[in-house]
């Protein structure tokens, strides 16, 4: 993910938890049925925050996996050479793995 999606992202979610945190606030100051309504409002702030989050990770998700599938109809040897390496590391890791857990 690229470090402008990544503050983008961070910055939507610091907006949406602003928001829950101002509700749950209220929330704390309230007594009775006051406060159980300001939940409620809490509960949906947080509840649209989570789906904002979730629809711009599905868009954003979308670009890097279309951009992926051109970089790699553009560079395929790159590309099995980029996942062989990636294949061989990872064995490696997991026979040292092996190897720890049983010394």
């Amino acid at each position: 993910m690229s470090k402008s999606i990544a503050k983008t992202l961070a910055h939507d979610l610091d907006d949406a938890l602003e928001d829950v945190t101002r509700e749950l606030k209220r929330a704390a100051t309230t007594a009775g049925d006051d406060a159980e309504e300001t939940l409620t409002k809490a509960s949906h702030a947080l509840n649209r925050a989570a789906q904002a989050l979730a629809k711009e990770a599905r868009e954003r998700t979308a670009d890097v996996a279309k951009a992926t599938v051109k970089e790699v109809k553009a560079h395929p040897i790159a590309t099995a050479a980029a996942i062989a390496t990636a294949a061989a590391t990872l064995a490696g890791l997991v026979v040292a793995a092996r190897r720890a857990k049983s010394a």
